[in-house]
């Protein structure tokens, strides 16, 4: 995977752009961790499993000859996908805590905005070479490589089955692209408003899981729907996901509100994606606001 990882950043690596530039060194800075290089091994270790359990699936010669369904055994479908980029999520996220608040806390903490724009670097330039590298390392670990189980599947399944099975690929795409960029995009508004790594460190974790816990006593104010769910950037990935696979939503619960005990769902799809777009702009909206080469100060 860490190979993977540095083939789309070469291939990413614009060598005559500004912004370039500091891709380059993002990445030489996030790949000289040990953690960063021991998630990547983690993640293709996920990989090789969905890769052997794929092969297995049209292999099991033992299996057939016992009269066993291996289809229903092994079934490679919406819900197998989606059990990978679900687990790959939770690697990219370690991987976006490790790598993400640093590239920037260090220049907010030792004044080093100045330095870059008094160069003939925008704002613009500095955002994309610097989220550019923990982007790429997160594509690496998530859609990327479930694009390549996907192309495996399609092979041995034979003719006919990449067309009818499309909605998959597409799936890991954009939801493992959403995921990538509302990590990073988290990361680095809470490193710019903080300007400490520990701090920023914390806070991303905080943010990511805190409002999960939160959802349960919203939803108890609440009936019908669990609305609660929106306010959780993990619940609203969650929701957006299995509208992606064609998935059905989670379980129904019951809550006990104001009303008497009830059973909520989920909140609507829409709903979640409006409650993305929301963080993304908030967060864009801080780090215009953050990342200014000086201090206004006012009297």
């Amino acid at each position: 995977m860490a190979q993977l990882a540095s083939s789309m950043a070469a291939f990413t690596a614009a060598r005559g752009s500004r912004a370039g530039v500091l891709f380059r060194w993002s990445w030489r800075e996030g790949m000289r961790s040990k953690a960063v290089l021991l998630l990547l091994n983690a993640a293709g270790v996920v990989w090789l499993i969905f890769a052997i359990l794929i092969y297995l699936h049209y292999n099991l010669a033992a299996l057939r000859a016992l009269d066993l369904d291996v289809s229903r055994l092994l079934p490679i479908d919406a819900g197998f996908f989606s059990a990978y980029l679900e687990i790959t999520a939770a690697i990219a996220f370690f991987l976006a805590l490790l790598a993400g608040p640093p590239l920037l806390t260090r220049d907010l903490a030792n004044n080093g905005l100045a330095l870059y724009f008094s160069r003939p670097l925008s704002r613009a330039d500095y955002v994309i070479g610097k989220m550019g590298a923990p982007l790429v390392l997160l594509s690496a670990v998530t859609w990327a490589p479930g694009l390549l189980l996907f192309f495996l599947q399609a092979y041995l399944a034979g003719a006919g089955w990449a067309g009818r099975n499309f909605r998959l690929a597409a799936a890991l795409f954009l939801g493992g692209t959403l995921w990538a960029v509302m990590l990073t995009l988290l990361a680095f508004a809470l490193a710019a408003w903080l300007k400490r790594r520990i701090a920023a460190s914390a806070a991303f974790v905080g943010l990511l899981f805190i409002p999960g816990l939160v959802a349960g006593v919203v939803d108890s104010f609440l009936d019908g729907r669990r609305w609660g769910d929106l306010i959780s950037p993990i619940g609203d990935m969650r929701i957006v996901w299995n509208g992606l696979f064609g998935l059905p939503m989670r379980e129904p619960r019951i809550v006990f509100g104001r009303h008497g005990v009830g059973i909520t769902g989920p909140p609507p799809a829409w709903s979640a994606w409006l409650a993305l777009a929301a963080i993304a702009g908030l967060c864009l909206w801080l780090l215009h606001r953050r990342l200014r080469p000086y201090e206004e100060v006012r009297g």
